[in-house]
């Protein structure tokens, strides 16, 4: 029982470790890249939205 209980916990600590390293590379990406300024043109603004995910039709 103590075995499965380190091995989950090992797993876990594993996990939250290579999630903290993957956002902190990819920070550091997003940093370093360039700043985009491109003009645009709103067109169109959605007034109407809908949340519903149940589609009945």
């Amino acid at each position: 029982m103590d075995a499965i209980f380190f091995l989950f916990s090992f797993l876990i600590l594993g996990f939250i470790i290579h999630t903290l390293y993957k956002g902190i590379i990819e920070k550091k990406k997003n940093d370093k890249a360039p700043i985009l300024r491109i003009p645009v043109v709103v067109v169109e603004k959605r007034v109407i939205t809908s949340t519903s995910t149940n589609r009945d039709n």
